[in-house]
């Protein structure tokens, strides 16, 4: 007999009798029954015989064991299994119709899921009307086909499996007419085409009748048609059913208008999941925003706003695009963020943040360090321009490599401005004078070793006519001081390991392509070739080929026929660079000086002659038009220049007024070669 409360049994007489139940008897019951509430907790004979007695319960320890407390609702599998069986109860015990009017299909596809039970309740057929109530949940979604019932109509839609190889990933290829979704692979591998071959396998009574459905699949950027054999084999086996030509021919009919109500229903639903993900999208983005806006407000909090922002216009920190992308999947998150999730990603958004800044800075530090070369080099350059190039002016390599200028370039802070300018009016004179005395010394010893002299010559030497040098790179002849302009001696890297790295900072191979490396007379070698051209045009202008300058060469401006190329009815006729061309070195040359000689040759390429080669004006050092020199002189310095020709100046003319020009050492002066043909009688030269 099982046993009862005595307060159990007051209660029940109270109720009977309607006599309420006072504390002080319901004390004594407890007092003389010695039970107490916390029946539930006492375990064994030993603790009720204690209970009996009115003393404490004494728990006893064991040996070799540890205290494990269980929690008040049991493990988890059994507050589980405890929570799965009230849903159940909750299922069976409440009207289906209050538990499901607020889901939509998708919902009770997966409830039915969750247990067997649940399966079994909701896929009986007397709860049909459920899933068509939870159809009608859903706004503008199509009706359901006939060929599907409810929970394969549901399937269909919120499904996210591949039909053929239960891929666990999203599938979102919905093949509306066929009933299905199937992922991309299963389509190429497992789907026939829609094709001769496909339908030439069908019945021929209606292969063309146009009742087999079809679907267009974008596979990359290649759209193809496909077929479904299990639609033919149940067509086939429907078809060879009927006996009677009379109801295969309605068989077809039939079929005809269901493949246009196939057709049609699948125009609406691939219209409706279009909306359904564009909508999905749109509150995903709107969660992803939400997150956004508020890690970036607690970001803001704690200092890294501004980097954030930073991060964000990318531009020209893409070398570092892969703490964005972690940053970005961190942020980017379509859920809600909560204290718990902010504590957890705290700490990597502070450490992505803290790299990137460091990264950042690094990048701005080169990108002000390139900005102080270019700004160095355009200052420089304007010096240049209005300096007097007759002599040796440093490369543009020497000016970026010096310690001065380096040195203002990279220990200037980030933040500072530098006036390059006021730095080279103050700084240049002196590195001038330092560095050409330097490389005219080393152009010296050069002509010491070229001639094998034991005695280094001087620096008047370096002017004459016969000290022509020549490139071994480009071949190419030049005087002095043309090759201080030679873009070949640019081509070199810097002796200090530090000034090639920090130049190799502003341009990769600035020694090469962008010839920005520091002069040097390396490419350089007194030339062997030129030489005797040379000294015969000044032994037949009657000079002395030792002493004679190359100012002097200019002044006379002989005019020079080349008797080997010349002919009975034409002459061949010449300026004196013609020494710099290898088209005349072996040939025999005649100097014409006289003054109707050149009158002649003077109209000539007045006819002939229309390239306008840059010399300099004397007097401001601005580079000007051979043709234009006149014009130059009239309207800048006619103050102080008075020409006696009023008519223009050409290359013929340019001895006569030597003291107003000189020709631009920084072209090659191959540029002032001229030659032309002609049959006038007295620029013909009697071969000597």
């Amino acid at each position: 007999m099982s046993r009862r409360s005595l307060r159990i049994q007051v209660k029940a007489t109270a109720i009977q009798t309607h006599t309420p139940v006072p504390k002080e008897s319901s004390s004594a019951i407890t007092t003389a029954g010695q039970k107490r509430v916390r029946e539930s907790t006492s375990e064994g004979p030993e603790s009720l015989e204690h209970e009996e007695k009115g003393r404490p319960l004494r728990k006893k320890s064991r040996k070799g064991t540890s205290k494990i407390t269980q929690p008040a609702g049991g493990t988890g599998v059994e507050r589980f299994k405890s929570a799965r069986g009230k849903l159940e109860r909750l299922a069976k015990d409440v009207p289906l119709d209050v538990i499901f009017c607020h889901l939509d299909p998708g919902d009770l596809l997966r409830l039915a899921r969750t247990s067997k039970d649940l399966r079994g309740l909701l896929m009986s057929k007397s709860l049909e009307a459920i899933w068509r109530v939870a159809r009608a949940n859903v706004e503008g979604l199509p009706p359901r086909p006939n060929d599907l019932n409810e929970p394969q109509y549901a399937r269909l839609i919120y499904d996210a499996y591949c039909y053929v190889c239960n891929h666990k990933g999203r599938c979102e290829n919905v093949l509306w007419r066929f009933r299905a979704r199937v992922c991309k692979n299963c389509v190429i591998t497992v789907l026939p085409l829609y094709n001769d071959d496909y339908l030439d396998k069908q019945p021929p009574e209606y292969r063309n009748s146009d009742i087999l459905p079809s679907e267009v699949v974008w596979v990359g950027n290649t759209s193809i048609t496909v077929a479904s054999n299990k639609w033919a084999t149940r067509y086939k086996a429907e078809y060879e059913a009927l006996e009677t030509p009379a109801d295969r021919e309605q068989w077809i009919r039939r079929k005809q208008k269901d493949l246009q109500e196939i057709r049609e229903h699948s125009h609406l639903c691939r219209k409706w999941n279009r909306n359904r993900l564009d909508q999905r999208a749109i509150e995903l983005n709107n969660l992803r925003d939400h997150r956004k806006t508020d890690i970036l407000a607690r970001l803001g909090k704690i200092g890294w706003r501004e980097e954030v922002e930073h991060m964000e216009k990318r531009g020209m920190y893409r070398t570092h695009e892969q703490i964005y992308f972690e940053y970005a999947r961190i942020v980017n998150q379509s859920r809600n963020l909560t204290e718990e999730g902010w504590v957890n990603i705290k700490d990597e958004l502070v450490e992505l943040l803290s790299n990137h800044r460091t990264a950042r800075l690094e990048i701005e530090t080169v990108h002000v360090i390139r900005a102080r070369y270019v700004q160095l080099s355009q200052a420089y350059q304007h010096i240049n321009s209005q300096s007097d190039c007759r002599e040796p002016l440093p490369a543009i390599g020497d000016i970026l490599t010096a310690n001065v200028f380096e040195n203002l370039i990279w220990d200037t802070p980030v933040e500072e401005q530098v006036d390059f300018s006021a730095k080279l009016s103050e700084h240049l004179p002196h590195f001038i004078d330092k560095w050409r005395l330097a490389k005219i010394q080393e152009l010296l010893m050069l002509v010491q070793k070229s001639k094998r002299g034991s005695t280094l010559p001087v620096v008047s030497d370096l002017y004459l006519a016969t000290s022509i040098f020549e490139c071994i790179q480009c071949t190419k002849a030049m005087h002095y001081p043309q090759m201080f302009y030679h873009r070949c001696c640019f081509r070199n890297k810097c002796p200090s390991k530090i000034s090639h790295k920090r130049m190799e900072t502003f341009q990769s191979h600035y020694y090469d392509f962008h010839e920005y490396g520091p002069w040097t007379s390396r490419a350089l070698v007194l030339s062997d070739h030129c030489l005797p051209v040379m000294q015969t045009i000044i032994k037949l202008c009657s000079l002395d080929p030792t002493t004679t300058t190359i100012q002097e060469l200019y002044s006379a401006n002989p005019l020079i026929q080349c008797v080997t190329c010349s002919s009975d009815q034409k002459s061949l006729c010449l300026w004196w660079p013609i020494v710099f061309s290898r088209d005349h070195w072996k040939h025999v040359l005649e100097i014409n000086m006289s003054k109707k000689s050149k009158k002649a040759a003077k109209r000539i390429l007045r006819k002939i002659d229309g390239r306008n080669d840059p010399i300099c004006c004397v007097h401001c050092h601005q580079e000007v038009d051979m043709s234009k020199l006149q014009q130059h002189l009239v309207e800048s310095h006619k103050e102080t220049i008075i020409l006696d020709t009023p008519t223009p100046l050409h290359t013929s003319d340019l001895g006569d007024i030597q003291e107003h020009w000189y020709f631009n050492p920084r072209r090659p002066i191959q540029s002032l070669y001229r030659q032309f043909y002609s049959s006038a009688p007295s620029l013909r030269v009697a071969h000597q």
